[in-house]
């Protein structure tokens, strides 16, 4: 059976349409495919990157509302925990990814394998009862594929805290970071492992103290 399609320049309304009629028009955006389904009326954007089925009721401006929604690429931002528990020293820690044991290298505990693109985003840092003013410098650092070679993409460093039992927290942003030649950016690709390193300038306190810290990456998923 051949199906009703119709072309417009302008988008049609659920009472103008038939059942299972298709109607392709132009809109703000470019071009749209309508099809009536009962008395709904469905809608799919066409442009150069993407195709997307949704209810025309349902479109809100900057929101997209789905029953089911199945991509295989996108971009969003993750985080990550590395928090632990010690006396810091001036020892320069590689901090962990999802339990409690930081170290002094990139190893199983301390850095993370990329199965996506990745780009630092920010770090989040808080303590309490840190009772000397220090520089603590922070570096993105990896390890490229087939390589056990430590690469330092970039620095930044939160200077001058005495931090107190107030437990501020204290916010580094990538765009912050001194990025090491010949790295542009601050990114972990796939197959790369990541590594973030935190070195104060002063010992902080003669004691151990249990540090929150998080991070926040832009990831580029890839299923494809």
């Amino acid at each position: 059976m051949q199906q009703n399609i119709t072309f417009r320049n302008s988008p049609p309304s659920a009472s103008s349409m038939k059942e299972g009629q298709i109607i392709f028009a132009r809109n703000s955006k470019g071009l749209s495919m309508y099809t009536k389904q009962g008395t709904q009326l469905f809608s799919s954007q066409f442009n150069s990157s993407s195709f997307v089925d949704r209810p025309a009721s349902k479109i809100t401006p900057n929101i997209v509302e789905a029953k089911n929604l199945s991509y295989s690429k996108f971009t969003d931002y993750r985080t990550f925990m590395h928090n632990f528990d010690d006396d810091i020293g001036t020892a320069k820690h590689y901090l962990p990814w999802g339990n409690t044991v930081e170290g002094g290298n990139m190893r199983t505990f301390t850095s993370y394998l990329a199965p996506f693109k990745m780009t630092f985003h920010k770090l989040l840092i808080r303590t309490a009862d840190i009772n000397a003013s220090a520089n603590y410098t922070f570096t993105i650092d990896i390890n490229k594929d087939g390589s056990d070679t430590v690469y330092e993409l970039g620095s930044q460093q939160l200077r001058n805290k005495t931090i107190s039992t107030d437990l501020t927290f204290y916010t580094i942003r990538g765009s912050d970071f001194l990025i090491n030649s010949p790295f542009d950016n601050l990114s972990v690709g796939v197959g790369e492992k990541a590594g973030i390193s935190m070195t104060a300038d002063v010992d902080p306190v003669s004691a151990s103290r249990y540090w929150a810290i998080t991070s926040v990456w832009k990831v580029e998923v890839d299923l494809s």
